[in-house]
């Protein structure tokens, strides 16, 4: 999938080029348009498999497919990627357009709406059409300024989870070379002509290297996002790079789905402009397979991660970050005799696959991994669940794990409305069934914590397995759920006096060193790293694949 991808982010940006009249570097096209071809490829990859695998075994499968005029475009990479993961309608179209891109002919039917943003879960639907008039004017406001005090040689921070303290603090103490900016306005604005653009249906003659590339380029002309092709000319003149010039850009999570920020990016690298991304979650340098961590190392000068790069990686750099040190840390000798629940974070994924990494995939793998749920409350002791609250994800992709939760376990609490935070704050143990961004707050919280997962499902690198091989050996994580139960009625009555043993804080503090770093003097470190070493990157001739 990852070789496809990178094929088709080629070929399609040569074709843009034309289709538009320039001549931007891949490296442009790779920061624009580049997670969109990621997460369109694997998603084909999935179906295209899958229906493969269903011919193979039942040559004389018969099935209804979507009727053409009831496909639908996605406007941007936000709404492409929802309607990937959530709808049943866009997937059905996926699915009709692969088999007719690979000779069948089935029946076809009209649906009678054909807007699949209305299947999307509820928090899901709410687009980025920008805020509210006063916020829009304050950060109109905002950039005005920056131009006007913004040193000619600042790093611009654009999206960083930081708090506007935070910000503040590190822009003064850097004396304005780091310099928060607002960024650019995404509004969703309608297209000037909204007619198709002549060279809509010529992408699907491109040239393809294989069988799976001609499937991907037959489905271009009906899923491309029209922000891209229709709409490129109308984005790129509303998002021209900011008025203060600058030694570089900073942004963690912006790079993969906000199209204003994405075009001034790629139009600022263009003008040579370094780009630095920080680290925004679990998993980067654990998971075995991770395409956004390959996506950001493929554009960026600098990728600042959280203790896991060697000296040997090129462009990696570690960094602190406050972030993952936000949660209030446990001290030892400070018990709270109040204290009494046992934490459960629950994970949650869509219904459809929509990106390979080394995670349970959706369907019968993640079906597999909440029955891991089922099975780890079942072997927990009546006491115990009724001391347990399970936090759920906010977004309910469809498993409806809450009314599972109740149907199977009424002696269990179930939470999805309060914050990491407020439901830690009585947390006596806390339960973690994943690689990902709670299970590295909890260590640096130095919350005692039972970790189980099956290894076979969550993947790690050669160079990770020692490090969760101790947690195994010191009986903070276990591949059974049944296992970790057994450990949680063990240590459950003085948790604080097992988590705080000698072994157990010796190898917390080392995960934490590795995969979690978070340093007091944080601030003296980003204005080092971003200020000195970002800019002197450009000499290095960074290479960009």
């Amino acid at each position: 999938a990852d070789r496809a991808s990178e094929r088709i982010l080629a070929t399609l940006a040569d074709a843009l080029n034309a289709v538009h009249g320039v001549s931007h570097s891949l490296r442009y096209w790779r920061i624009l348009i580049g997670p969109w071809v990621l997460h369109f490829v694997h998603s084909i990859f999935d179906r295209y498999e899958h229906l493969r695998v269903a011919f193979d075994r039942y040559a004389s499968l018969t099935t209804n497919v979507l009727e053409s005029s009831s496909f639908a475009t996605p406007l941007d990479i936000q709404e492409g990627l929802q309607w990937l993961a959530h709808s049943d309608t866009y997937n059905l179209q996926l699915y009709s357009q692969i088999l007719e891109a690979t000779g069948y002919t089935f029946p076809a039917k009209t649906l009678r709406s054909v807007d699949p943003t209305n299947e999307l879960p509820v928090p899901a639907r709410v687009r980025l059409t920008g805020s509210r008039w006063s916020r829009r004017a304050l950060a109109s406001l905002a950039r005005r300024v920056a131009a006007l005090v913004c040193p000619s040689d600042a790093v611009l921070v654009f999206d960083v989870t930081l708090s506007r303290r935070q910000l503040w603090a590190l822009a003064l103490e850097s004396r304005l070379r780091l310099m928060p900016m607002p960024l650019p306005d995404s509004r969703r604005r309608r297209l000037d002509d909204e007619s198709a653009h002549p060279a809509r249906e010529a992408l699907a003659t491109l040239p393809a290297a294989g069988p799976f590339d001609a499937v991907c380029l037959r489905l271009l002309p009906q899923n491309l996002p029209t922000v891209y092709l229709e709409g490129y000319a109308q984005m790129r003149a509303h998002n021209a790079p900011p008025a203060p010039a600058c030694s570089a850009i900073l942004a963690e999570t912006m790079w993969l789905d906000h199209e204003p920020f994405k075009m001034m990016a790629a139009e600022m690298v263009e003008r040579g402009t370094p780009l630095a991304v920080l680290q925004h979650g679990g998993g980067y340098g654990m998971l075995r397979d991770m395409p956004l961590e390959l996506h950001d190392a493929r554009f960026a000068d600098r990728c600042f991660v959280w203790g896991w790069a060697n000296d040997a990686s090129q462009s990696l750099r570690n960094l602190p970050h406050p972030f993952v040190g936000h949660l209030p840390r446990r001290r030892p000798g400070r018990r709270r005799p109040t204290r009494t629940r046992v934490l459960f974070v629950a994970q949650e994924l869509p219904r459809y696959h929509f990106r390979f990494h080394s995670i349970p995939a959706a369907g019968n793998q993640w079906q597999a991994e909440l029955g891991g749920y089922y099975r780890f409350l079942a072997s927990s002791t009546r006491r115990m669940r009724s001391a347990m609250t399970v936090r759920l994800h906010p977004i309910d992709c469809g498993h409806h794990l809450r009314e599972c939760l109740a149907s199977r376990f009424d002696d269990v609490t179930v939470d999805d409305t309060s914050t990491f935070e407020h439901s830690l704050r009585e947390a006596r143990v806390a339960i973690v069934t994943s690689i990902s961004t709670p299970l590295l707050e909890l260590m640096v919280a130095n919350v005692p914590t039972v970790m189980f997962w099956d290894r076979a499902r969550w993947e790690v690198r050669d160079e990770v397995v020692a490090d969760l091989q101790t947690l195994r050996d010191i009986g903070v994580l276990w591949d059974a759920p049944e296992a970790a139960a057994t450990k949680l009625a063990e240590v459950y009555e003085d948790a604080e006096a097992w988590w705080q043993g000698r072994m157990i804080q010796d190898a917390r503090r080392a995960f934490v060193d590795r995969f979690a770093l978070c340093q007091t003097d944080w601030r003296h470190r980003w204005i080092t790293a971003l200020t000195d070493e970002l800019r002197s990157s450009v000499g290095e001739g960074v290479r960009h694949v």
